[in-house]
């Protein structure tokens, strides 16, 4: 005869164990907005919107470890800060990495965001969209991360509020690496959000952003060029050549400035402040 369980044991421990991570698989499968692919366990992928639209080249997905941006192999003690990460794919890599501690930062409302007015873009209209959509409208970018934590047990720290705003937002804290990812051109004020990270820099930034195409007559040009979009783009305020965004990184502090990667009409930089 088997012998029963008494409420309280492993056994049960475990049946419940297994109940809760099935219910948290479903939240994250019905999560309606995704911007980056995460690999929940071997048979489970979610796919985001950035590599089914081939946002970015291969390397800049989980697969070929984010080699796009050269992170650095190993980040063993060290901090980092995440501006405007979304879900935490980077984050989530950065703590993989041997991080110490990491900090997510993202707008928890549209409102929280650089946006225009009127027209294309605007909050009224992007309002609009999410409800079509049925996006959330709080936690607009951690709604996802704040499932990932959860699912991978992480210690990733979630913090909201707009990058110009960063000081007060960390509470002054200063981090080893600041990722500034896909996020300059967004900005209606890239100068005063890029100093605003700068400020927090440590050691190292590494900058990704919309560019010039590689192409362009302008892109390589020896003077800083920016294009103005007026946000008529989604909410892409700026388009910028390679001069500009270095003159921008000297201008915030950083004393080495190197372009680790070009893929079209994106750059990666790695600023160093020594």
């Amino acid at each position: 005869m088997p012998i029963s369980q008494p409420e309280g044991s492993a056994t049960n421990h475990q049946a419940k164990s297994t109940t809760d991570r099935e219910t948290l698989r479903k939240k994250l499968l019905a999560y309606p907005r995704w911007y980056h692919s995460f690999q929940l366990d071997p048979a489970t992928k979610i796919t985001g919107w950035a590599e089914k639209g081939s946002a970015y080249p291969p390397s800049g997905f989980a697969e070929q470890r984010f080699s796009y941006y050269h992170l650095p192999q190993t980040w063993h003690g060290k901090t980092v800060l995440d501006i405007g990460g979304w879900d935490g794919a980077i984050s989530f890599e950065m703590e993989r990495r041997g991080a110490a501690s990491v900090m997510l930062v993202n707008p928890r409302r549209l409102a929280d965001m650089d946006l225009p007015v009127s027209g294309p873009g605007s909050l009224a209209e992007q309002e609009k969209n999410y409800t079509e959509q049925g996006y959330p409208l709080d936690y607009i970018h951690s709604g996802g991360a704040r499932l990932l934590i959860e699912w991978f047990g992480s210690k990733v720290q979630l913090a909201h509020g707009s990058v110009y705003d960063l000081p007060q937002t960390v509470n002054g804290e200063k981090f080893d690496l600041v990722c500034f990812l896909g996020l300059l051109y967004h900005l209606r004020d890239p100068v005063r959000g890029l100093m605003a990270a700068a400020g927090l820099t440590r050691e190292l930034l590494i900058l990704e952003s919309m560019c010039f195409e590689s192409g362009h007559r302008l892109a390589r040009a020896k003077e800083g060029y920016c294009q103005f979009l007026a946000s008529q783009t989604g909410h892409n305020w700026w388009l910028l050549n390679y001069a500009a965004i270095e003159l921008m990184l000297q201008s915030c502090g950083f004393r080495r400035i190197e372009r680790k990667q070009v893929w079209g009409s994106r750059v990666v930089y790695h600023a160093w402040r020594g």
